[in-house]
């Protein structure tokens, strides 16, 4: 004799299906499944990821955007950072280290690290689980904002999502999962050195792999005829501060004037993470390459985590190095262009007229060796040369 075990009613207002959250140490990112895809859920700002930060103020709790754009006015109660802290001990070397370079509080409580901030006029003391916690319950209102009604259950959303993943790398798929493509990405940015230490991006960060990018680079010098190609991962603006992964040199290129030979620099990254950076010379088709492995996944998620937070941390800096390096290389240019000029027969130029463009191509010439000039610098004396330079010629 045998009975039905009778199913287990089915909650209709809970979502029934998967949902994957994505909480990192520094961004938060959530997706579910819908028409038979993955969509990534923006959230009421709408981006796409969500900081992992949480502020406390005298009146109010604030999770995610909100959070971390006040955090220069509030830093001592801004969290961020706080999964680091997750199954250490307060005196484990490394939470010594990141509590040096934290503006908020982190206490010994029990040998365990605890967070200390005042909240509602209160002094309160979180375990990192909890400031997690709460990220992850905004992940969940953000789902929830999108899906409807429906609530979710977050302990539950990871491992649906996981479970989605884990189908299809297990070849346990269906008709609605046939077609499902997981998708990595390039963690960091990748590109080569540029002129002045500059690094030139050509792969972005977070495009999907397998890729294939191109960007055309050029000579810097006269009748160049070589390039050492050094190729770098990173956020920043300056090489130095990136991650060399290696380089390479194409030579053979036809002497022209600077910056009329093309240099198609493609990189190619394949499923496994086998990066391929080649330049070809455009009009000899002479080439060059390196292949560099394991180029995805060579550093640590938080390697990679702190890389992307030095880059917001420096990011004035950055702006201000990219200010001067154009405003440098406009400079430059400009110089090499008046030389071209005033040494033409055609120029036909009256002596003192020729010899005021002289001084000022002196002076530029001077400050273009300064290594500490200012992007202003630079500027004005590209102005002053070309209010020379149109008192020569306008006055003929």
């Amino acid at each position: 004799m045998s009975s039905e075990v009778p199913a287990t009613p089915v909650d209709e207002t809970v979502y029934q299906g998967a949902i994957g959250i994505d909480l990192g140490t520094t961004y938060s990112c959530v997706g579910w499944w819908v028409n038979e895809r993955v969509e990534i859920i923006a959230n009421d700002q709408g981006n796409r990821t969500t900081p992992s930060y949480v502020a406390f103020t005298e009146s109010e709790r604030l999770i995610g955007d909100a959070a971390k754009n006040q955090a220069a006015m509030n830093p001592r109660q801004t969290v961020f950072d706080a999964k680091r802290l997750i199954g250490r001990r307060y005196d484990d070397p490394d939470v010594k280290k990141d509590m040096q370079h934290w503006p908020f509080t982190v206490i010994d409580k029990d040998g365990s690290p605890f967070i200390e901030v005042n909240y509602l006029g209160e002094t309160k003391q979180f375990s990192p689980q909890e400031i997690s916690s709460m990220v992850l319950t905004k992940m969940k209102e953000i789902a929830e904002a999108k899906i409807g009604k429906e609530s979710i259950n977050p302990d539950e959303a990871v491992a649906y999502g996981a479970a989605v993943q884990a189908a299809v790398l297990t070849n346990q798929t269906s008709d609605k999962t046939a077609d499902l493509l997981l998708l990595d990405v390039a963690p960091l940015s990748l590109g080569v050195a540029m002129q002045g230490d500059v690094f030139g991006v050509v792969v972005p960060r977070n495009t999907p792999i397998p890729c294939n990018k191109t960007r055309v680079f050029t000579t810097v010098e006269d009748n160049q005829t070589q390039v050492t190609f050094p190729v770098y991962e990173g956020e920043r603006t300056q090489c130095k501060d990136n991650r060399l992964l290696g380089e390479f040199e194409l030579t053979g290129i036809p002497p022209q004037p600077r910056g009329q030979a093309e240099l198609l620099t493609t990189f190619e990254i394949d499923a496994n993470g086998l990066l391929k950076v080649s330049a070809q010379e455009k009009i000899t088709g002479r080439k060059a390459n390196i292949t560099i492995t394991n180029s995805v996944g060579r550093l640590s998620s938080n390697e990679i985590e702190q890389m992307i937070k030095d880059a917001e941390t420096f990011s004035k800096a950055d702006k201000d190095f990219t200010a001067k390096h154009d405003a440098k290389n406009d400079l430059e240019a400009y110089v090499h262009s008046v030389e071209e000029t005033i040494s033409s027969p055609a120029a036909n130029l009256k002596r003192p007229a020729k010899i005021q463009i002289e001084q000022e191509l002196t002076k530029a010439l001077e400050l273009l060796e300064v290594q500490d000039a200012s992007a202003d610098e630079y500027r004005r004396a590209s102005l002053r040369l070309k209010r020379s330079m149109q008192k020569a010629f306008g006055g003929r």
